[in-house]
C-alpha cells in the first residue's frame, strides 16, 4: 500500500488507460470538482479544448492555488490500439496536497483506470 509523504508542494504526473472514453463535458466536470476535493482553490475558470491534431483528443487546464492541474486525453479509433483511451494528467502546486486523494478522486470522477506510469516528485525535483 502506498503511503502519503508530506512535503511543501509536489508534482503528480499520471499516464493512464481509461476503461471508458471521456467526453469534453466529463473532463470539464472533473476539473471543476477536483480542486475542492483536495482543498485547493480554483483561480480561474476551467478551460477545455478539442485537440486540433487528434480528432478524438480532449485537453483541459485549471489554475489552482500556486499552480495548475492539466490533462490531455486521446481515444484511439483505429489500429491495434482501437478502443483504448489514454489520459495524461499532472498536478503541480507549491502548497502541500494529497496525491493519493487526487488519484482516488480521479477514479470517482472519470471511472476506473489502469496506471501506465506514475511519478510523484517533490517540488523543484
Amino acid at each position: 500500500m502506498e503511503t502519503e509523504f508530506d512535503v511543501r508542494g509536489k508534482h503528480l504526473i499520471l499516464d493512464v488507460v481509461l476503461e471508458q472514453p471521456i467526453t469534453r463535458h466529463q473532463l470539464l466536470n472533473a476539473l471543476q470538482r477536483l480542486p475542492d476535493r483536495i482543498a485547493m482553490r480554483k483561480l480561474a475558470k476551467v478551460k477545455t479544448f478539442k485537440s486540433v491534431d487528434y480528432p478524438h483528443g480532449v485537453s483541459g487546464i485549471v489554475p489552482i492555488t500556486t499552480s495548475h492541474m492539466a490533462t490531455h486525453s486521446y481515444e484511439y479509433t483505429k489500429g491495434k490500439r482501437e478502443g483504448i483511451t489514454t489520459l495524461a494528467f499532472d498536478c503541480y502546486s507549491c502548497r502541500n496536497y494529497s496525491h493519493l486523494k487526487v488519484m482516488k478522486s480521479l477514479k470517482e470522477l472519470l471511472g476506473k483506470y489502469k496506471i501506465i506510469q506514475k511519478k510523484v516528485l517533490p517540488r523543484f525535483a
